[in-house]
């Protein structure tokens, strides 16, 4: 007979809403102070530098330029698939989401669940399912490997 072999993956559960919650705090941090610009480099080294012959003009400002020009479009789109991820939860679930990790950065767990007037319980019953539609639809579901 032929043995047939399940190829199954676990999710990391930890790790897969650690990476929810970056990308969450990556949204929140765009919306309230937009890119953060990186400043270009124009000090001199004060330092020998040895280069070898490669006849390459290194352009900083280009590279600057096309790098603010790929994250503010990354960031605006990742901003967008988090809205819409947002609306596909359940009333509670965007709300406890929201207010925890978009609105304010100080907003803790017993405030919310005291505010939206529901029990711990149910809280973190919201918030870990909340996460894990998140993640499928964000893509940021993290695999476990098997060391073997």
């Amino acid at each position: 007979m032929n043995a047939q072999h399940a190829f199954t993956l676990q999710i990391d559960r930890k790790a897969t809403q650690k990476r929810v919650i970056e990308l969450l705090t990556t949204v929140r941090i765009y919306k309230q102070l937009g890119l953060i610009r990186r400043e270009s480099k124009i000090t001199s080294l004060y330092e020998p530098r040895v280069h070898s012959n490669t006849n390459q003009i290194g352009k900083p400002t280009e590279t600057l330029a096309v790098y603010h020009a790929d994250s503010e479009e990354r960031l605006r789109v990742l901003s967008q698939r988090v809205e819409q991820a947002l609306s596909q939860l359940s009333q509670k679930q965007r709300e406890i989401i929201t207010r925890r990790y978009l609105e304010d950065e100080t907003a803790v767990d017993y405030l919310i669940w005291d505010e939206i007037g529901i029990s711990e319980r149910q809280y973190y019953r919201q918030k870990a399912e909340a996460f894990w539609k998140l993640a499928f639809m964000l893509q940021a579901e993290v695999y476990l490997t098997s060391t073997s």
